[in-house]
């Protein structure tokens, strides 16, 4: 068996990768398991060869190439991580550079992929601000009913269901964090990351597209990743009122757009959508008049960059302020204001 794990590297300090390889060469598999590591250089500051060098020599079933390209963004790196994959790749793999593996995640999907006879896998997270992701989750306390719906197998916490269900579960929330992810090498193909979501989303979209083309999805509630704190696009840009902070929810609005029209979602999940949208809309309405009525003067890159993406928030920012000041003021005088 091959699994070709895909590391998209950008970092601006050395050991961080080193991590992430060491709990790479750690994983509890046979000799007959194969990991194929594509590291792929996304014109980082730091150059990923002194971490590769300084984790230490791979196991012998572990074997390890960089590619290197122009800047183009983690979708647009993973991206030509997949196209790197051999033919010969049972499955494919994903790891961000700052996170670590425990060293029974290869083990745990290998298992999970031939007790749920499953085309993708996914496990429970620990992130910087949850021990247990999928707890906090409307996965198992919310479900939407139908066909496929999650069950159980057998008592070591694998759950499993068909494809198109965990893709409507996913686009009401996100659920899969990439590093936690191994996909089945036969629908992987003709799907790649929206490298347009280049500031949030693309990891989002593309587990949907995923799941909407797996035949079944086994999931592990075990807790088989853990979140690092390297360079994050994502991560960077949570400062309220920022440029990344209104960059970031201007790309979530087109990301939550798209996930929109993915299918016919369940009407639930349409319900959640349409929230979503009405509500990033708002705010990045709000944040878009301040900065444009900023006593510092217009800021029309922003303008410009919100314009591009959703004309729609532009044309209602106007209104967005006043609605914002409203839902304050409702809120101050204990009136509960929908979403």
């Amino acid at each position: 068996m091959k699994i070709s794990v895909v590391i998209p590297y950008y970092q601006e300090q050395h050991g961080i990768l080193v991590r992430a390889l060491q709990s790479l060469y750690a994983q509890e598999i046979g000799g007959d398991t194969v990991l194929d590591v594509i590291i792929v250089n996304d014109a980082s500051p730091i150059d990923p060869g002194a971490d590769v060098q300084a984790a230490g020599a791979p196991p012998a079933n572990v074997g390890l190439r960089i590619i290197t390209r122009a800047n183009g963004g983690p979708a647009a790196a993973r991206n030509t991580g997949f196209d790197a994959v051999p033919a010969d790749a049972d499955y494919v793999a994903m790891l961000d550079s700052d996170d670590t593996w425990t060293p029974n995640h290869i083990a745990r999907a290998i298992e999970g992929f031939a007790c749920a006879d499953a085309d993708l896998y996914f496990s429970d997270h620990v992130s910087h601000h949850h021990a247990n992701y999928l707890e906090g989750t409307r996965l198992f306390s919310e479900p939407l009913g139908g066909d496929g719906e999650l069950t159980q197998l057998g008592g070591d916490r694998f759950y499993v269901c068909s494809g198109p269900q965990m893709a409507a579960y996913s686009a009401r929330e996100y659920l899969a964090h990439t590093s936690s992810i191994l996909i089945r090498v036969g629908i992987l193909k003709g799907l790649r990351m929206p490298e347009k979501l280049r500031w949030a989303g693309e990891d989002h979209n593309f587990f949907i597209d995923l799941a909407l083309k797996a035949r079944r999805v086994c999931v592990s509630m075990q807790s088989e990743v853990s979140l690092g704190r390297g360079v994050s696009i994502y991560e960077s840009s949570h400062e309220w009122g920022t440029v990344k902070d209104l960059r970031r929810r201007a790309f979530n609005i087109v990301s939550v757009r798209s996930v929109k029209h993915r299918t016919r979602w369940p009407k639930p999940v349409r319900s959640d959508l349409s929230t979503a949208m009405v509500s990033g809309r708002r705010m990045v309405g709000y944040l878009l008049m301040r900065r444009v009525l900023s006593r510092r003067g217009p800021d029309l890159s922003s303008l410009q960059l919100v314009w591009s993406l959703d004309r729609t928030t532009v044309l209602f920012a106007p209104f967005s302020v006043v609605d914002v000041f409203a839902r304050k003021l409702l809120r101050r005088a204990g009136i509960t204001v929908a979403p």
